[in-house]
């Protein structure tokens, strides 16, 4: 005769335990939201800290700062963005550029980010004695402010357009010494090249920055297309005419002026 003995200490943890119910569901989810809101209030009184030692010039106090910050949320874009422009003032400028290129991989067109990294690009051309890295450095720069300036957010636009002049004129200057350095008796051949070359990447980034504004537009008139449409199904034929109309605009622009 087979005997079937029963666990009665199983049995008894499985009568103990019970499925969570929609109370303790709910319960948790309002302690993750508490523990959100909470990070969140942590994070902006942290930033508010760093901004003021920003303030007073406590440059290595305030990256202590947005460090913790981003110990909080890695992904903080004003802790990352302003521990950038304490580490570009503290000349700190590989530093600066990590940032940056962190903030630019989440948000690839904040203002911010661009202009300081290519801050800390120009800087870097000054703080390297090869010419060819201080071309490197100050290609990057230009790439970044052509980018900034043809961005529809963009708003400090006369800084930007300085830096970019200071930046184009001293890529010129280096390039010359460049020619003069490596050219010698060739020196009105290799002038007319170097002037060809730049005038190609100055027409290729002008090119890039004007195939980005089309972009733009295209898109821009095609949501004001769609807008349009819903609005001929409401039969508002008045706000379709004016979505219409604004679609052309964007995407003609100065030619739908003249």
């Amino acid at each position: 005769r087979i005997v079937i003995e029963d666990d009665d200490e199983s049995d008894a943890d499985n009568e103990n335990s019970t499925p969570p119910t929609k109370v303790s569901l709910q319960q948790s989810k309002v302690e993750d939201v508490k523990q959100a809101v909470n990070v969140d209030k942590e994070l902006e009184s942290l930033k508010i800290s760093g901004n003021e030692l920003m303030q007073k010039k406590k440059l290595a106090e305030a990256i202590e700062v947005y460090t913790k910050c981003l110990q909080l949320d890695s992904k903080y874009l004003p802790a990352l963005n302003n521990r950038a422009q304490a580490y570009l003032a503290r000349k700190e400028y590989p530093a600066a550029i990590i940032d940056c290129c962190s903030v630019l991989a989440i948000e690839p067109t904040n203002c911010k980010a661009l202009y300081r990294r290519a801050s800390a690009y120009r800087n870097s051309a000054e703080s390297v004695k090869d010419i060819n890295d201080k071309l490197g450095f100050l290609v990057q720069a230009k790439s970044d402010l052509f980018d900034l300036l043809a961005s529809s957010s963009a708003t400090n636009l006369e800084a930007a357009n300085a830096l970019l002049s200071q930046v184009s004129k001293e890529y010129d200057i280096l390039r010359s010494q460049l020619d003069a350095a490596n050219n010698g008796s060739k020196e009105n051949d290799d002038k007319a090249a170097f002037k060809e070359k730049a005038r190609a990447e100055m027409e290729a980034a002008e090119s890039a920055r004007i195939e980005k504004l089309q972009q733009r537009a295209l898109s821009e008139g095609a949501t004001e297309k769609d807008l349009g449409n819903l609005a001929v199904q409401k039969k508002d034929m008045k706000a379709a005419l004016q979505h219409y109309t604004r679609a052309i605009q964007v995407v003609l622009g100065d030619e739908y002026n003249a």
